[in-house]
């Protein structure tokens, strides 16, 4: 559904600390909260307004800006501890997948449906990993290589690699 509203102005990081304290925020230091207006953005930490706020808008009494911004702060650095680990688990899961594939299908083996519980999905995820190493053939020298010295024939290893997490997940899926 689309609204017929105007888009909002812009406002100045100064008018947005007006408008949070005309909202009774409480901003017990003006020069960091604009410091962080100017590092973060209003609009992501609106976000964490809202836990705060009450009917009109309007913040709860006591609210203060270092309030809200260390729960932003406790959110990113969570945020980044999951991602790291995020990282190490989607290697591992490609490295399983791939030694499995590999050592019971074949190094070609992902290319056969009849490995497949469903030859839609098989055919659906060759055609994806077709349009990924057409996009990587330009960029990633590893791809170019298998080119080059094996005509083109990917093992299960490689194709892991340049599959995008959500391919690789319905690949495991069926």
């Amino acid at each position: 559904m689309v609204y017929d509203r105007a888009v909002k102005p812009p406002t100045t990081y100064e008018e947005q600390l007006k408008k949070l304290k005309d909202r009774n925020l409480i901003i017990p230091s003006q020069v960091r909260a604009l410091e962080v207006l100017e590092k973060v953005n209003y609009y992501r930490l609106s976000a964490y307004f809202l836990t705060f706020k009450q009917a009109g808008d309007m913040f709860k009494e006591g609210t203060t800006f270092d309030k809200i911004y260390n729960l932003y702060e406790f959110d990113r650095k969570l945020r980044n501890l999951i991602m790291e680990q995020l990282e190490s688990i989607e290697i591992a899961f490609r490295t399983h997948i791939a030694y499995y594939i590999a050592h019971n299908f074949g190094p070609l083996g992902y290319m056969e449906s009849n490995n497949f519980a469903n030859e839609q999905y098989h055919s659906q995820f060759m055609d994806e990993l077709r349009k990924e190493l057409g996009r990587r053939r330009k960029n990633e020298l590893f791809v170019t290589h298998y080119d080059d010295f094996y005509g083109s024939k990917y093992p299960i290893w490689l194709a892991i690699e340049v599959t995008t997490f959500s391919q690789l997940s319905n690949y495991f899926a069926t």
